[in-house]
């Protein structure tokens, strides 16, 4: 059994191409059925009101591997000097339930959702789309962004997030991607008349803040996270709705478009489809380059068992981790 520390992975030569190839793989097996995703469990870590552990289930029926991702959510822990997410990924065998391999969750959770909100970008956004909006300042949404830049030709780049510092931060991080990279004074000013959005606000409950006069023609929005930033009013404003699953029961506690769910702007019904099956061509997804689009991404567990075993063929080429004696 390999076990791969944070330190490990974050020495990895890592391929950017290579890993939405993996998630890219994880994403489609969901439309496929070579692949699936256990509904999330949880519980309230007490006495941190506004912290969560949960265990996040997932298969790879073409890998034979299964994983169980147990991952603690604490907006806060930035505070601290830690990672909002923590935890450990384990991978095990779909032949016999030995254990191939344990990692830093962290990483895992990290690349997986940025690379699905590029991956969801790439195949819903127009692919003329030449300014990016990012609301979120360190951790995913940047990633996201780097991503991305390597799929679409942005010529502008607007940051926002709760800090100066994460704000300057993502600012210095992206001056890479190739466009002129700014910080917006408001989420108002972020997202106005951006093409793409990406929305990775680390929030701790359901706050109405993306402003609904921000939302035009054309514009793609891909949301995720523990809780919404969406007022349930927006429904109004998009054309297409697109998710990565459904959840029967979901009653909007939680998740990227929660208060949308909770009040009935969005059920099963009402969503114009699935990005797996677009990912597939199974499902048509932009119609027309005027559509206003939302996409709210829940994460597919099996995207954690196709990246993870890229990163465990990675670190044994790289002589990375440390294998460890199960029997």
């Amino acid at each position: 059994m390999l076990y791969l520390s944070p330190q490990d992975l974050n020495a990895l030569n890592l391929d950017e191409t290579a890993v939405l190839d993996a998630v890219r793989t994880g994403v489609e097996s969901q439309a496929t059925g070579e692949g699936s995703a256990e509904p999330t469990s949880g519980y309230g870590a007490f006495p941190n009101p506004n912290g969560a552990i949960y265990t996040v289930r997932g298969l790879h029926r073409g890998l034979g591997l299964a994983s169980v991702k147990s991952v603690g959510a604490f907006p806060g822990n930035r505070s601290d000097g830690l990672p909002p997410d923590t935890g450990l990924l384990g991978l095990f065998s779909m032949d016999n339930g030995v254990p191939v391999a344990l990692m830093d969750a962290s990483f895992v959770t990290l690349w997986r959702t940025a690379a699905s909100v590029a991956l969801a970008a790439e195949l819903l956004a127009r692919p003329d789309s030449k300014v990016l909006a990012c609301i979120g300042g360190r951790g995913i949404a940047p990633r996201a962004v780097e991503l991305l830049s390597s799929r679409f030709s942005f010529d502008e780049i607007r940051v926002f997030s709760a800090t100066k510092a994460s704000r300057m931060a993502a600012v210095e991080r992206l001056a890479s991607c190739g466009a002129s990279v700014c910080v917006a004074t408001s989420w108002h000013d972020c997202i106005k008349g951006a093409d793409v959005v990406i929305d990775g606000a680390a929030l701790t409950s359901h706050q109405s803040l993306f402003p609904m006069d921000a939302v035009g023609e054309g514009q793609t929005i891909v949301s995720y996270g523990a809780y919404s930033s969406l007022p349930s009013e927006i429904g109004q404003k998009f054309d297409q709705a697109f998710t990565d699953r459904w959840v029967d029961g979901d009653t909007g506690s939680t998740g990227a478009a929660g208060t949308l769910i909770a009040q009935g702007v969005v059920t099963a019904d009402s969503l114009t489809g699935f990005v797996p099956e677009v990912a597939i061509g199974k499902a048509v997804g932009r119609v027309t380059d005027g559509d206003r689009i939302l996409i709210w991404l829940r994460g597919l567990a099996q995207c954690d068992v196709t990246l993870g075993d890229l990163l465990i063929r990675k670190a044994r080429e790289q002589k990375l981790g440390t294998e460890l004696d199960y029997f």
